[in-house]
């Protein structure tokens, strides 16, 4: 059995970052020697095995913030919409009553 320092996930998106480098260095074409990132990965390893669960609520936290602000920026803009309906709306009456009178 293959032993990983990351759960298999996160591994596979350690190596889909690592070559995603790899084509960015060789677009550009920059040479760069080898950088040793064993320690690296242990270390994150280490913090996700260990913090995981906080990073994870943390996380799920952050996003329904995000979507807290999203859903008071749309109920905003309907708001204005509407708003904007009914004094359209009541001038359109006040110029025909203006209209009418004269």
């Amino acid at each position: 059995m293959t032993k990983y320092f990351l759960n298999p996930p996160l591994f596979r998106t350690f190596i889909k970052i690592r070559q995603q480098l790899a084509r960015q260095l060789a677009e550009d074409e920059m040479i760069q020697p080898d950088i040793e990132i064993t320690s690296v990965i242990k270390r994150l390893a280490a913090i996700c095995r260990g913090e995981g669960d906080d990073l994870l609520a943390d996380n799920i936290l952050l996003q329904s913030q995000r979507l807290g602000e999203e859903a008071r920026k749309l109920i905003s803009q309907q708001r204005v919409r509407e708003a904007d309906k009914i004094i359209v709306r009541y001038q359109w009456i006040g110029a025909g009553v203006i209209a009418c009178k004269h």
